[in-house]
């Protein structure tokens, strides 16, 4: 009865920092239109065939009230691509967050805990990793494959999966010494038991936020991609490919560029925030 009461009034402290938080509210507000656009972005756009048709006879239409957004080089209309975009950028970025957590955290809370030669080399395989900027990495792997959705997730992946193994061995090395683990180990738990059952679901409020940072981040990598031609193929619509497409008529045909680029903006400031007001929220003091 005393554990229902407290996690009542962790809940309801929580949604009272969420409200009182004008940041926050603003980060929840613009993952959740992206989210919605991500999941019904083919219902609300106006010409949503236009993710793949060509109509040479309305190409760079400035803005107007029938293409909110004008018109690209060959006629399609821009609201409906970076609308119909928002399934494939946010697609990437949680994707390859999730990806990297179910590959990174679990490998570095078990060599956190348990130690010794395993310890030794995960750690000095992630230094090799680390070594390298994520970024350059996902370049490098995404240059000798073919530029696909799922090369562009796997690029990013092989990148990023070493922060998360790092954040969970820092995690483990210092909860495994913490009076619930002692405990919980001389009453005979064994190491999977501590590790899952003790360690991660107190670790679990750092690693929520920094993932919700690195979808942002990973986003802005992915539109990073697309960008230098590297990420998914056009003509599927995506804000880092239509950037790339569009900077050649810049000045003139100013709209072709700056709404795929308010796009990829809105959407990393929107999980900042958020993750922002995560921090605040669960009173975390630090990443390392």
């Amino acid at each position: 009865m005393a554990g229902s009461t407290i996690k009542h009034y962790r809940l309801k402290l929580a949604l009272y920092k969420i409200k009182h938080s004008p940041t926050t509210m603003a980060g929840v507000a613009i993952v959740a239109i992206f989210v919605f656009l991500a999941l019904f972005g083919e219902y609300i756009a106006p010409y949503p065939e236009d993710a793949y048709s060509i109509h040479i006879e309305r190409k760079f239409l400035p803005p107007s009230l029938d293409h909110l957004f004008g018109t690209d080089a060959v006629g399609r209309d821009i609201f409906s691509r970076v609308i119909l975009a928002t399934r494939v950028s946010l697609g990437i970025g949680v994707g390859v967050v999730i990806l990297s957590v179910l590959i990174g955290f679990p490998l570095g809370l078990l060599v956190g805990y348990i130690g010794g030669i395993w310890e030794a080399i995960v750690m000095r395989l992630t230094d090799i990793f680390l070594s390298i900027p994520s970024v350059v990495l996902a370049m490098a792997i995404a240059a000798m494959v073919q530029p696909t959705l799922e090369n562009a997730m796997f690029a990013l992946v092989i990148g990023w999966w070493p922060w998360y193994a790092r954040l969970g061995f820092g995690l483990a090395s210092t909860l495994k010494n913490e009076d619930y683990v002692l405990a919980a180990k001389s009453f005979g738990a064994g190491w999977g038991h501590i590790v899952f059952r003790e360690i991660l679901p107190n670790a679990i409020p750092i690693l929520a936020v920094k993932a919700s940072l690195d979808v942002g981040y990973a986003i802005l990598a992915e539109a990073l991609l697309g960008f230098i031609g590297f990420g998914v193929r056009p003509p599927t619509p995506e804000w880092g490919t239509m950037l790339s497409e569009a900077r050649i008529y810049l000045p003139n045909i100013w709209w072709y560029a700056t709404f795929p680029g308010l796009a990829i903006f809105l959407a990393v400031m929107g999980f900042n925030l958020l993750g922002d007001g995560l921090r605040d929220i669960l009173d975390v003091r630090e990443i390392s």
